[in-house]
Protein backbone atom coordinates (compact mmCIF):
# COMPACT_ATOMS: atom_id res chain seq x y z
CA UNK A 1 0.00 0.00 0.00
CA UNK A 2 1.37 3.40 -0.97
CA UNK A 3 1.78 6.08 1.65
CA UNK A 4 -0.68 8.97 1.57
CA UNK A 5 2.01 11.50 2.50
CA UNK A 6 5.75 12.08 2.81
CA UNK A 7 7.35 14.20 5.52
CA UNK A 8 10.87 15.62 5.37
CA UNK A 9 13.08 18.46 6.56
CA UNK A 10 13.79 21.09 3.89
CA UNK A 11 16.14 24.08 3.69
CA UNK A 12 14.16 26.86 2.01
CA UNK A 13 16.80 28.63 -0.10
CA UNK A 14 14.33 30.78 -2.05
CA UNK A 15 14.92 33.78 0.20
CA UNK A 16 17.60 34.41 2.82
CA UNK A 17 16.94 36.14 6.12
CA UNK A 18 18.68 39.37 7.12
CA UNK A 19 21.45 37.40 8.87
CA UNK A 20 22.29 35.51 5.64
CA UNK A 21 20.78 32.22 6.79
CA UNK A 22 17.86 30.30 5.31
CA UNK A 23 14.82 29.02 7.22
CA UNK A 24 14.42 25.29 7.77
CA UNK A 25 10.92 24.06 6.98
CA UNK A 26 8.94 20.89 7.50
CA UNK A 27 7.87 19.63 4.07
CA UNK A 28 4.67 17.59 3.80
CA UNK A 29 3.87 16.13 0.38
CA UNK A 30 0.85 14.16 -0.81
CA UNK A 31 1.14 12.32 -4.14
CA UNK A 32 -2.59 12.22 -4.88
CA UNK A 33 -3.50 15.05 -5.32
CA UNK A 34 0.02 16.39 -5.83
CA UNK A 35 0.29 18.99 -3.09
CA UNK A 36 3.30 20.16 -1.11
CA UNK A 37 3.09 22.40 1.94
CA UNK A 38 5.95 23.89 3.91
CA UNK A 39 5.56 24.52 7.63
CA UNK A 40 7.93 26.80 9.55
CA UNK A 41 10.34 25.62 12.24
CA UNK A 42 12.51 27.60 14.65
CA UNK A 43 15.73 26.61 12.87
CA UNK A 44 17.79 28.58 10.37
CA UNK A 45 21.12 27.62 8.80
CA UNK A 46 23.39 28.50 5.93
CA UNK A 47 23.53 25.98 3.09
CA UNK A 48 26.87 24.57 4.27
CA UNK A 49 25.67 24.28 7.89
CA UNK A 50 22.54 22.43 6.79
CA UNK A 51 24.65 20.12 4.64
CA UNK A 52 26.95 19.23 7.54
CA UNK A 53 24.07 18.83 10.02
CA UNK A 54 21.32 17.11 8.05
CA UNK A 55 22.59 15.75 4.72
CA UNK A 56 25.54 13.80 6.11
CA UNK A 57 25.46 10.25 7.43
CA UNK A 58 27.72 11.02 10.41
CA UNK A 59 27.43 14.58 11.73
CA UNK A 60 30.28 16.15 13.67
CA UNK A 61 30.12 16.17 17.45
CA UNK A 62 29.04 19.83 17.65
CA UNK A 63 26.17 19.23 15.19
CA UNK A 64 24.66 16.14 16.84
CA UNK A 65 22.33 18.04 19.24
CA UNK A 66 20.94 20.12 16.36
CA UNK A 67 20.40 17.01 14.25
CA UNK A 68 18.51 15.35 17.11
CA UNK A 69 16.26 18.41 17.46
CA UNK A 70 15.53 18.36 13.71
CA UNK A 71 14.77 14.63 13.89
CA UNK A 72 12.42 15.27 16.82
CA UNK A 73 10.45 17.77 14.71
CA UNK A 74 10.21 15.25 11.87
CA UNK A 75 9.20 12.37 14.17
CA UNK A 76 6.50 14.45 15.90
CA UNK A 77 5.02 15.42 12.54
CA UNK A 78 5.08 11.78 11.41
CA UNK A 79 3.27 10.65 14.57
CA UNK A 80 0.61 13.32 14.09
CA UNK A 81 0.16 12.30 10.44
CA UNK A 82 -0.14 8.58 11.33
CA UNK A 83 -3.16 9.33 13.54
CA UNK A 84 -5.08 10.90 10.64
CA UNK A 85 -7.01 8.55 8.37
CA UNK A 86 -7.50 9.59 5.59
CA UNK A 87 -4.76 12.22 5.63
CA UNK A 88 -5.82 15.85 5.15
CA UNK A 89 -3.72 18.97 5.55
CA UNK A 90 -6.47 20.66 7.57
CA UNK A 91 -6.52 17.93 10.23
CA UNK A 92 -2.72 17.74 10.17
CA UNK A 93 -2.38 21.46 10.88
CA UNK A 94 -4.96 21.35 13.69
CA UNK A 95 -3.23 18.46 15.46
CA UNK A 96 0.32 19.69 14.86
CA UNK A 97 -0.19 23.20 16.17
CA UNK A 98 -2.55 22.69 19.09
CA UNK A 99 -1.29 22.70 22.66
CA UNK A 100 -0.83 19.46 24.59
CA UNK A 101 -3.96 19.79 26.75
CA UNK A 102 -6.26 21.27 24.10
CA UNK A 103 -7.72 17.90 23.13
CA UNK A 104 -9.31 17.44 26.55
CA UNK A 105 -9.92 21.12 27.31
CA UNK A 106 -13.69 21.77 27.22
CA UNK A 107 -13.32 25.49 26.51
CA UNK A 108 -11.11 24.71 23.50
CA UNK A 109 -13.68 22.21 22.16
CA UNK A 110 -16.51 24.74 22.56
CA UNK A 111 -14.47 27.41 20.80
CA UNK A 112 -13.87 25.05 17.87
CA UNK A 113 -17.58 24.18 17.64
CA UNK A 114 -18.63 27.85 17.80
CA UNK A 115 -16.14 28.81 15.10
CA UNK A 116 -17.40 26.00 12.86
CA UNK A 117 -21.01 27.17 13.29
CA UNK A 118 -20.01 30.76 12.53
CA UNK A 119 -18.12 29.64 9.41
CA UNK A 120 -21.25 27.79 8.23
CA UNK A 121 -23.40 30.90 8.90
CA UNK A 122 -25.37 29.19 11.71
CA UNK A 123 -25.21 32.15 14.05
CA UNK A 124 -28.21 31.17 16.19
CA UNK A 125 -26.72 27.74 16.91
CA UNK A 126 -23.31 29.19 17.66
Amino acid sequence: MKSEYAISIYLDTRRSKSNGKFPVKLRVYTPNPRVQKLYPTVFEFTASEFESIWNTSKPRKEHKPLRKKLQAVEVRASKVAEEITPFTFEQFEKKLYRSAGDGVNVKYQYTLAIQEFLDNKKIGTA
